[in-house]
């Protein structure tokens, strides 16, 4: 069903050569991002202790006059090469706070967790949740406001915007000397978190979990009208006009090559029914790591444990950032 990456006697320097029109593709579907030379600006709110943990909460203006806002969380005495972890929060009302909070959120708590295994992470609200929703709006408010403001941009945009301002502004901070950089997150917060790998350079690992959601064949989800389908209204139009997507998750993986992925996807996710497009287009760009010379930087993990992030897949996912980020210093 899926076209492979890697074209028949294709090398990895001919892939290469190939690699920028592929990208540029995908960031087409993503929209005009405006104020492209803007230098984000953060400021420390407040200090605070999470479950043992040292947190520093801050805002980080992305845009003029759109604030976002985060949580820095330090492990015990972090030394400098610390490994740097954006943990992405899935559709949440809470933002950011719902990967900051083992009781109320047990499985998706990677904000404390890997702290506590000796890696800061960071964790930001996503644009329409959190504190983004202050003065009682709701997120679909919020979506339309930001069209009207940016008619030619997209959500998938604002959030891999927020992403790579975040890790401009913490790796030049003289307090901190982060080394590697990864991501994880599910669901919502694995669309972003495969996004950014794919497209942020400086992003040595990621975990997708529930994240590939092939354009083909989870086509319903990205029609006007669905709350996903407003992330990227170019990337629907294309696909309605084109009478199929401009672009696919195998090329969108390829990207990331040859750092380090691992694939999180269940085979009972109810908001991804086709489950063997999403294998098939893991395999696809999985050829490309072999290409690469390196296929033990990707892994895919296949569970029937439903949308969700249960501690034995989350133990998997953290032996494999550990190994992949440390080895990336």
């Amino acid at each position: 069903m899926f076209e492979s990456v890697i074209r028949n006697g294709e090398s990895w320097t001919q892939w290469m050569e190939r690699r920028p029109e592929v990208r540029e593709r995908i960031l087409n579907t993503m929209g005009v991002e405006p104020f492209p030379d803007w230098k984000a600006e953060g400021k420390w709110i407040r200090e605070e202790t999470l479950y043992g943990c040292s947190a520093r909460e801050f805002v980080l203006e992305i845009l003029p006059g759109y604030l976002c806002a985060g949580t820095l969380v330090l492990p015990e005495g972090p030394q400098p090469g610390c490994p740097l972890v954006f943990c992405i929060h899935g559709t949440a009302s809470e933002g950011r706070r719902n990967v900051l909070d083992p009781e109320k959120h047990p499985n998706r708590c990677y904000g404390i967790e890997l702290p506590q295994r000796g890696i800061a992470t960071c964790s930001m609200d996503l644009f329409g949740f959190g504190e983004w929703c202050g003065n009682g709006k709701e997120t679909a408010e919020l979506r339309k406001e930001f069209y009207r403001a940016f008619p030619a941009w997209s959500l998938d945009g604002m959030w891999f915007r927020t992403h790579r301002m975040a890790i401009d502004w913490l790796t030049a901070l003289p307090e901190y000397r982060f080394g590697a950089v990864g991501t994880i997150g599910n669901s919502l917060g694995g669309r972003v978190s495969v996004y950014a790998a794919a497209l942020e350079e400086r992003i040595s690992a990621a975990v997708v979990s529930c994240g590939i959601s092939p354009n083909r064949t989870n086509i319903y989800r990205n029609l006007p009208g669905h709350a996903r389908g407003e992330n990227s209204p170019r990337l629907n139009a294309e696909t309605l006009s084109r009478g199929k997507p401009p672009w696919e998750y195998q090329e969108l993986l390829a990207l990331i090559a040859p750092r380090a992925l691992f694939a999180v996807e269940p085979f009972n996710d109810p908001f991804n029914p086709y489950p063997f497009a999403s294998v098939e287009c893991f395999d696809r760009a999985g050829r490309v790591w072999e290409q690469a010379g390196v296929p033990e930087r990707i892994a895919f993990l296949y569970h029937g444990m439903g949308h969700d992030v249960p501690l034995e897949i989350r133990h998997y996912a953290y032996e494999f950032l550990e190994k992949q980020l440390r080895r990336s210093v």
